[in-house]
């Protein structure tokens, strides 16, 4: 399943408000798959369109 969102960090922690646009492709249960065999496979994290992180299955 795929999840996509935004999230706002506060100025107190980036120096000014900043939004965090990501996508996370995550399953119901941990997998071999995920992280740490835990649920998220894939994310990816852009701020002002730039990617800043990106995981792909390793």
């Amino acid at each position: 399943m795929w999840s996509e969102g935004t999230i706002g960090v506060p100025a107190s922690v980036a120096g000014k408000p900043t939004a965090v646009h990501y996508w996370v492709k995550h399953y119901k249960n941990p997998s071999k798959y995920g992280i740490n065999n835990g649920r998220i496979s894939k994310v990816m994290l852009k701020i002002d369109e730039e990617i800043v992180c990106n995981y792909d299955r390793g």
